[in-house]
């Protein structure tokens, strides 16, 4: 009798700590789901006005529904839910039993499972640790033949870099498959280009917001912060012109967020330059200020980012939007003309002799003065 009172209380505490961690899980879950994680890991010391992370995309929350509906069917196949299973048989409470929905009580245990993993969000953690079957690339190895996602990468680039790019397209999807962020960067970006694999400019997108979404939050001082904030800056770009005969329509405002985002938290010199030229310009979504404008192009520009050096250096050369500053837009130009490069940076140069020829001999001895001490602080 005192043996199977026992066993009743451990059978009690087991079903009240698994209920606690259910519940504990599924708080979790709804977290991360709905892009609110209050870790404190890699978050930047900038106040929240400055640093807003960008919208969940509907696409993502499809995802994840999928991939949690997914994990929690293939969990059932792990031996590491067969004593979950067995005891969730053995011990199912008539009183626990009423609180489950109808359709469930007639699915069985099975379904009080899956329900219990769909709602906690232990199905995308189990993703993790069970292993599917992976498509070999001929379709004759066995799963444990197939490589490293870091292996797939690394015979991928070399593919890439021998002219194979049929081969290196093939060893790339499978990396990125498995969520290889390198991978995914670089089929994103021979997507966009059309570069040995069919102009995509939406597959493209995908590959992008799959980087953002597993790493978006990850520190910058990480190896691959780099090409994070450039997955952001590329879906930022194309939110602003969005992609035609897709659901990815024009939206200046989260094109707005994303630079905003790459911008402040990863220091990215491409986003603050995109984010110059917005509000030089104007949008929809932002109205002109030229001195933010100024603000952002010099960040940028004393990163060494040429485009920004060129249209900081007109403004302030100009002064059409700001007091006119001659001698040091003449520095920035001279930077941007000296890191231009073929014809796609004529445009630079241009703007170079334009500014060159109207300036003053004092503004073109000034100029030198302020280039020498540039060259010097940033050397």
């Amino acid at each position: 009798m005192l043996s199977r009172r026992r066993t009743a209380v451990t059978v009690v505490e087991w079903r009240s700590n698994l209920n606690m961690a259910f519940h504990k899980q599924a708080a979790n879950g709804a977290l991360v789901a709905c892009g609110n994680d209050r870790s404190t890991r890699g978050i930047a010391v900038l106040s929240a006005d400055v640093v807003k992370k960008p919208s969940t995309l509907p696409l993502l929350r499809r995802c994840r529904r999928e991939a949690a509906q997914k994990s929690a069917e293939v969990s059932f196949t792990s031996s590491s839910m067969t004593d979950v299973s067995l005891i969730a048989d053995r011990h199912f409470s008539p009183d626990l039993a009423r609180r489950v929905p109808a359709g469930l009580r007639r699915g069985g245990k099975s379904a009080w499972i899956l329900s219990i993993l769909q709602a906690s969000g232990l199905g995308v953690l189990l993703t993790l640790g069970c292993c599917l079957g992976a498509h070999a690339f001929d379709g004759t190895k066995t799963p444990a033949d197939d490589p490293t996602p870091m292996e797939a990468f690394r015979s991928g680039t070399q593919a890439y870099k021998a002219g194979d790019l049929s081969g290196a397209s093939q060893m790339l999807e499978f990396a990125a498959s498995k969520g290889h962020a390198l991978a995914q960067w670089k089929l994103a970006r021979m997507y966009s280009e059309g570069d040995g694999v069919p102009h995509d400019d939406y597959k493209a997108f995908q590959y992008y917001q799959a980087i953002v979404d597993a790493h978006g939050e990850d520190s910058p001082d990480t190896p691959q912060a780099r090409f994070v904030s450039s997955a952001i800056v590329a879906l930022g770009s194309y939110y602003l012109s969005g992609i035609p005969n897709s659901r990815i329509q024009p939206n200046p405002r989260h094109a707005n967020e994303m630079f905003q985002y790459a911008a402040t938290y990863f220091g990215d010199s491409d986003a603050q330059y995109n984010l110059g030229r917005i509000y030089l310009d104007g949008n929809a979504a932002q109205q002109r200020d030229a001195m933010m404008a100024a603000r952002w192009l010099r960040l940028a520009a004393d990163k060494g980012h040429h485009p920004a050096q060129a249209v900081l250096g007109h403004v302030l050369f100009s002064g059409d939007d700001m007091p006119r500053q001659a001698a040091r837009g003449l520095m920035y130009l001279t930077l941007a003309r000296d890191g231009a490069s073929g014809d796609r940076d004529q445009w630079i140069v241009d703007l170079y002799n334009d500014a060159f020829a109207k300036a003053t001999p004092d503004e073109r001895d000034m100029c030198l003065t302020y280039l020498g001490q540039f060259l010097k602080d940033h050397s």
